[in-house]
């Protein structure tokens, strides 16, 4: 009985400290996943610190690059300024030679131009110490173009207006010469057409002179050889034949598209010589002014002297070159009419004659 007792009491001590045992590992294992979690967590949050780093390492350069691209920018602009006012003071130095008035102002007014097409402004060179300077040549040039302003003569005034006019004839002779040469596309269209169609006819005659040459000689050959097969020989001849039908059909269709009638090709006509004789009568115009005002001689001098410079686009007329530009030289209360004489000509007839050739043009584009 005793030894049971003993027994018993053993295997309820034994069953205690297992359960203890378990507990204790237990416990040990919910404190290893808390520390497991709690090292995740850590580890999130040190990659998050890493990222923002990395980020703000990618915007911090991107923010120099900006400013690098800036100060580059500034540099350049500050050199084009500094530029631009030494150019500014040589051509106020060459505005003042000049003795007459209108080649004073024509020269002046070039120079307003180019202050207000560069935005010059003086603050932006006070960090150079350049400032007072360019405000001296602003304040001079201001004073000497109101000066010239005011100096200008009736004669100097009407000189100015045939100036505006000979650059609004300019302008639309360069109208009428890109209209002729729509009609020189299309005559060079039309040639190719008809170089196409001769080539066409004469690789046919060749075509069917080479047939007629090959099938005596397959016949002649086969007869020869004990009956060569005729049927690869055939089938090339056949091919070359589709071939040969596809580029006719491809030129037809061609001719179909490019072709006028003959409505269309008599009011092309038409209009290419009402804008021939225009052209002629606006080139003796340009040339008669030209003679009549040396001053616009001079300003075409100068107008291809400044293209050089500032690389401007202009026209070429009679080998001068003309800024396209001219027009705003001339002051605003001046109301400059154009010549009209020969829009009065342009009659209901020739109107029309325009919208068919307008319409003959593009389709032939």
């Amino acid at each position: 009985m005793s030894s049971l007792k003993t027994v018993s009491t053993l295997n309820f001590l034994a069953t205690t400290g297992a359960y203890l045992e378990l507990s204790s590992l237990s416990k040990k294992n919910t404190e290893l996943k808390k520390i497991t979690k709690e090292i995740g967590e850590a580890q999130l949050k040190l990659q998050k610190q890493q990222l923002d780093i990395q980020a703000k390492t990618l915007i911090q350069q991107e923010l120099q690059t900006k400013i690098m691209a800036q100060q580059a920018a500034q540099r350049e602009r500050q050199k084009e300024l500094k530029n631009a006012f030494y150019y500014l003071k040589t051509s106020l130095d060459t505005a003042l030679a000049y003795n007459d008035n209108i080649n004073r102002f024509i020269y002046l007014s070039l120079i307003e131009r180019d202050i207000q097409q560069n935005e010059l402004s003086p603050n932006e060179l006070e960090e150079f110490g350049d400032k007072e300077k360019a405000e001296k040549i602003i304040r001079e040039f201001r004073q000497q173009k109101e000066n010239a302003a005011i100096s200008l003569t009736d004669h100097d005034s009407k000189q100015l207006e045939d100036i505006n006019k000979f650059n609004e004839i300019n302008q639309e002779l360069a109208s009428i010469n890109f209209k002729i040469k729509n009609f020189a596309v299309s005559n060079v269209n039309q040639s190719e057409l008809t170089r196409l169609e001769k080539k066409l006819a004469a690789y046919k005659k060749k075509f069917v002179l080479k047939t007629s040459i090959r099938i005596y000689i397959v016949v002649a050959t086969a007869l020869t050889l004990y009956g060569i097969p005729l049927i690869p020989i055939f089938m090339y001849l056949t091919t070359t034949r589709k071939k040969l039908l596809q580029i006719e059909s491809m030129l037809n269709k061609i001719k179909e598209d490019d072709q006028c009638s003959d409505l269309e090709l008599h009011a092309m006509e038409k209009v290419r010589e009402a804008l021939e004789i225009k052209r002629q009568n606006l080139d003796t115009d340009l040339k008669e002014f030209i003679k009549r005002y040396p001053n616009l001689e001079f300003l075409l001098e100068e107008s291809s002297t400044r293209k050089e410079e500032q690389t401007k686009t202009s026209l070429v007329i009679d080998g001068y070159e003309l800024d396209e530009e001219i027009t705003s030289l001339i002051r605003a209360d001046q109301k400059i009419q154009a010549i009209k004489k020969f829009r009065q000509q342009t009659n209901l007839e020739l109107l029309e004659a325009k919208n068919i050739i307008d319409k003959a043009v593009n389709k032939l584009q």
